[in-house]
């Protein structure tokens, strides 16, 4: 086969598979001192915008360079030891867009945690699916070993690829015992030790992804890239890459291109005087 034709199959089979969006930032994170959680201003009211919520006791979240995934940057998470810190970044979809949760299909991200993190070895950025009464379904990697349920201890300094569908097990923040069930069993229907119901028809609203809340003692560094997600009612999955908005500081070549036009008119200038 012509390698110029095995290329351009392989560039569409693998736009075929995500429609893949940037999301840029400036390389800075937002934090919150206070004990109440808060979100950025900038973005509070925002729809299919990714924005930092439930931030507090000096969690912090934001796009930087400092763990590069897919590019130049990722979603980097952080919290300090001796506090109760949390902070989240999330996506809320325009009610166009909503939909239930038997048309969920999969679900995906990229975590890291970094060996400069105190927090106990099980902790790793979560991913949620949030729901229109505002509870969320909660994927916590450690409960996702064999067998299901049984705390595992994380890997640390390397990135880790998450794709689930209904195999994905995630506990509800209705559920007193916080126990995961699959997210097949959550659409059958299940009830809570609080006699709240869920299933299937519960309205999927938005995406989440977020550190701490209960990770004391112990402080945490890590990132988060990659999040996807797809429907019933899309052909490819929707994925998100984090990235930090580039450099204007212009290319080598174009110095060169301006040293050389500069030397132009030098030259035009001189020749002008002698005549």
């Amino acid at each position: 086969m012509n390698a110029k034709l095995l290329l351009g199959l392989l560039i569409v089979a693998a736009s075929a598979s995500a429609q893949s969006t940037t999301v840029v930032g400036s390389g800075s994170t937002f934090s919150n001192a206070g004990v109440v959680s808060t979100v950025d201003p900038a973005c509070a009211a925002s729809v299919n915008t990714w924005c930092a919520r439930n931030v507090r006791n000096n969690g912090s979240v934001g796009i930087t360079t400092t763990y590069a995934r897919s590019g130049n940057g990722s979603l980097e998470f952080s919290g300090p030891n001796g506090s109760s810190y949390k902070s989240d970044f999330e996506y809320y979809l325009d009610p166009t867009k909503q939909f239930t949760l038997n048309s969920l299909q999969s679900l995906g991200y990229d975590w890291f945690r970094s060996s400069s993190s105190g927090a106990l070895s099980r902790f790793a950025p979560a991913l949620r699916i949030i729901l229109s009464d505002n509870s969320y379904l909660v994927y916590e990697p450690t409960l996702n070993g064999a067998p299901k349920n049984t705390v595992f201890d994380q890997p640390t300094d390397s990135w880790q690829t998450v794709s689930f569908g209904n195999d994905g097990f995630v506990w509800w923040t209705k559920e007193q015992t916080q126990l995961a069930y699959s997210i097949a069993d959550w659409k059958v229907g299940r009830a809570t030790a609080n006699n709240f119901f869920l299933d299937g028809t519960a309205t999927v609203v938005g995406f989440s992804t977020g550190i701490g809340s209960g990770w004391t003692p112990g402080s945490f560094n890590g990132a988060v890239d990659n999040v996807s997600y797809k429907t019933s009612q899309m052909d490819v999955a929707k994925s998100f890459n984090f990235e930090v908005a580039r450099s204007t500081v212009p290319e080598p070549s174009t110095y060169a291109l301006m040293a050389a036009g500069l030397a132009g008119v030098g030259l035009a200038t001189r020749r002008r005087r002698r005549v």
